[in-house]
């Protein structure tokens, strides 16, 4: 016995093929949970064919959820990740056009934007790997790291990650000078100067933190 099942925006179906008979159901889409759906439906098929689904053989799963989402453009921001040289590929397509001589004639935008589309150092042959993957460059990875090793009070692994993080974290908590004035020997400063140089030191890193990212953002397109 075979049963196919397809998901869409309304309704699910669900076809079983009993010897030479087609049965067929269907069920409300349950956008939430799209296995309820399915469960549902093929429910009904089974029920209306008389059959048990450990008579089932073959299953065969489709779904038009995915297709509605690229013709209305509702889909999720989504990035792709593609090898160095090929990041406009997908903007590009194909050469064959409806109307070949038609310079002006517009094309449907493509799927990812292009700065959303990031290159990756490798290159993949038939035999193997040309250029092996050694990573692909974030503005955000390091920075979130050493956020977390922070968090956990992990300062070797921050400062493997974003040593300029760490360094900003030494200085919003204020210990530098603390921390200069015990090296040397000397008392803390006085606590009204002391929280002079806290003020400074925060409106500083706040500066220092603000000019990283533009120049990270700048760095892989974003700005």
């Amino acid at each position: 016995m075979l049963l196919g099942v397809d998901v869409g925006g309304t309704f699910t179906d669900a076809v079983l093929v009993v010897g030479g008979r087609v049965v067929s159901a269907k069920a409300p889409s349950t956008p939430a949970d799209q296995s309820l759906g399915v469960l549902a439906a093929i429910s009904a098929a089974l029920e209306r064919a008389g059959s048990s689904a450990a008579e089932v053989t073959a299953f065969c799963h489709g779904m038009t959820v995915a297709t509605n989402a690229l013709l209305e453009g509702r889909g999720v921001p989504t990035a792709l990740v593609i090898t160095e040289g090929f990041t406009d590929i997908v903007e590009l397509g194909r050469q064959n056009r409806p109307e070949l001589y038609r310079l002006c004639a517009t094309r449907p935008a493509p799927l990812v934007g292009a700065q959303l589309r990031f290159p990756a150092p490798e290159r993949m042959t038939p035999d193997g790997p040309l250029r092996a993957l050694t990573g692909v460059p974030c503005p955000f990875c390091g920075l979130t790291t050493a956020i977390v090793a922070l968090a956990h009070g992990q300062w070797a692994a921050a400062a493997a990650a974003s040593p300029l993080t760490c360094l900003v974290a030494l200085m919003v908590a204020g210990t530098v000078p603390v921390l200069a004035a015990r090296a040397v020997g000397l008392a803390s400063p006085p606590r009204p100067a002391s929280d002079r140089v806290r003020r400074c030191v925060r409106v500083g890193a706040g500066v220092i933190v603000a000019l990283n990212w533009l120049f990270e953002l700048h760095r892989y397109g974003f700005i």
